[in-house]
């Protein structure tokens, strides 16, 4: 059977036959483009190719990836122009108290078509009221040897305070396992869920249902929860959440950068990691009625000039700048 792109006849006894072979037909050709595209990746300077493998039912299989290094060009072309008016809302949009950087990655800067407006529309949850913003000044930096004994400590020590109700987010997943086993020996009658040990949305709705529970994870759970009440009462964010530097589309957009003159760290870095921050931060505030503390265990957010800008990122919360001891004493306060 010959299978083309052509539409079949309805009523057809091949009808859906032919609809699924024009599917896979579809899929394949996209699937040579790509390959095709990897042989003449230094004809198409503006993509970033890179292969992955990925464990499948039949074993390792590789993943080639291709995308452009700047969205911009292509957003503008899809969405901004041929729409009289597009209206984008998130939660993330700002980066300190600035629209600059999104505006630059979606090709709105120089954007000259039609006005373009941006906006501040306040959150109707109490974090002034509600939120505890904790760092500890005692924490080593997060490249010196003893920072993960210290986040194992800190971390065994909090929970504990809060009786579990616990989101522990990490930037890596052995330290999310050296932490949680730490705390396992030193918590044994306390319920640990640790990422990977189970199916993402039986470990969430365990953590949902068993309020006394506490949730060790990483990557995908810094966006995308939601867990209201009192079940999660308490975020701790291990460390600022930078990107991998050699990860090969945030090396390709970083050398654009550099070849621009500009601060890859300043203009990328830095802004992508706020984003990311802004998510885990907001994982604790779900409703109105929400209350409770997110404890940040990286100082750098402190003692380095652009720490600022993750602090002045996120809504006004009360505020614990100090030893781990002291933030201990302070959120039981808070809490009882």
């Amino acid at each position: 059977m010959l299978i083309t792109n052509a539409e079949p006849d309805e009523g057809s006894p091949y009808e859906e036959a032919v609809r699924e072979g024009s599917i896979a037909l579809h899929r394949l050709q996209e699937i040579s483009e790509t390959l095709e595209n990897f042989f003449r990746w230094k004809e198409l300077p503006d993509y970033v190719f890179w292969v992955e493998k990925y464990q499948s039912a039949a074993g390792e299989v590789p993943y080639f990836n291709q995308t452009p290094v700047d969205m911009s060009g292509l957003l503008r072309q899809a969405v901004f122009t041929p729409f009289d008016t597009v209206i984008a809302l998130s939660a993330t949009l700002k980066i300190g108290t600035s629209f600059s950087y999104w505006l630059g990655r979606v090709g709105l800067h120089s954007f000259s078509d039609k006005p373009v407006r941006t906006g501040t529309f306040e959150s109707p949850f109490p974090y002034d009221k509600n939120v505890l913003l904790n760092i500890p000044t005692d924490a080593p930096a997060p490249d010196d040897e003893q920072f993960q004994q210290f986040v194992n400590t800190a971390v065994t020590k909090l929970i504990e305070m809060t009786g579990g109700k616990t989101l522990v987010l990490f930037t890596s997943y052995e330290s999310l396992k050296q932490t949680c086993a730490h705390a396992r020996k030193q918590l044994p009658d306390m319920e640990l869920l640790q990422q990977g040990e189970d199916d993402r949305s039986r470990l969430l709705q365990t953590f949902k249902e068993h309020i006394d529970s506490s949730l060790f994870a990483t990557a995908s759970f810094w966006a995308g929860i939601d867990v209201p009440g009192e079940a999660l009462s308490h975020v701790i964010l291990v460390k600022l959440p930078f990107a991998v530097p050699s990860a090969p589309l945030f090396r390709a957009r970083a050398d654009a950068i550099e070849k621009r003159g500009g601060s890859s760290f300043m203009q990328l870095s830095v802004p992508e990691a706020v984003v990311q921050f802004r998510q885990g931060f907001g994982r604790l505030m779900r409703s109105q009625t929400d209350r409770g503390i997110v404890t940040l265990l990286d100082k750098r957010a402190l003692v380095k000039q652009y720490g600022r800008i993750f602090i002045d990122s996120i809504p006004p919360t009360k505020q614990c700048f100090a030893s781990l001891q002291e933030i201990v004493y302070t959120i039981e306060n808070f809490l009882y």
